[in-house]
């Protein structure tokens, strides 16, 4: 594991101290990014909005995939451990 230092991440017009190995924080870059680009959508599609309020309903756009691939990912669950079971009740016993 990498050791940590502290790296200056630049975000939406500010600059945030992080503590974080070069690794987490290629991928905070790759976050920072990615929220900048969200905050310029939601920015154009709510131009009457405060930052506070676009901060949120970005962090709610971003949020809502998380949300749905988590829901998914729990009901493949359930659907593997039904097949799973399927599978175990159909092997010959010992």
């Amino acid at each position: 594991m990498s050791d940590s230092c502290v790296h200056v991440l630049n975000l939406y017009g500010h600059q945030y101290s992080i503590r974080a190995s070069e690794e987490e924080y290629a991928v905070l870059v790759q976050a920072a990014e990615r929220l900048q680009e969200q905050l310029k959508l939601s920015e154009e599609r709510y131009p009457h909005a405060r930052t506070n309020e676009l901060l949120v309903l970005t962090a709610l756009n971003l949020c809502v995939p998380l949300a749905q691939a988590q829901t998914e990912i729990s009901e493949a669950k359930v659907r593997l451990e039904s097949l799973l079971m399927q599978m175990r009740s159909q092997l010959p016993l010992e």
